[in-house]
């Protein structure tokens, strides 16, 4: 789970890192596509593991998912607090309440997402059985 959250982590820092500088739009929506992208690849890859790691038990697995990416976003809401001090000396009430928000607003789909994922494996399983 910890491996993931760094991933997930890493894609949104890398994200907002890389497509700064570059002056075009097109440039900038590529490069975020593309990550876009590799983020899905990770998020299907941390399911079908938790999955196998797991069998029978589609909510551990679950939780185990959407643990990983509240983790992930956590530490983005920490990096984005972070840089807000570093550029401002302050911080507003939106940043701190999106040290919450971000981890809920991305773990609860996460989970269900996951959840729904362990209920078709473990139906297709029963049938080919």
């Amino acid at each position: 789970m910890a491996i993931f959250g760094l991933a997930y982590f890493g894609l949104g820092v890398s994200s907002a890192l890389i497509s700064n500088p570059l002056q075009s739009e097109l440039g900038q929506a590529s490069i975020r596509v593309g990550i876009f992208l590799v983020g899905i690849a990770v998020y299907v890859s941390h399911i079908r593991i938790e999955l196998a790691g797991l069998p029978g038990r589609p909510r551990a697995a679950a939780l185990l998912v959407a643990l990983g990416v509240a983790s992930g976003t956590f530490l983005l809401a920490v990096y984005a607090v972070s840089m807000a001090l570093w550029e401002t000396s302050r911080v507003g009430t939106a940043l701190l309440a999106a040290l919450v928000i971000w981890p809920v607003a991305t773990g609860i789909p996460a989970f269900l997402v996951a959840l729904l994922a362990g209920a078709i494996r473990a139906r297709a399983r029963s049938r080919g059985s």
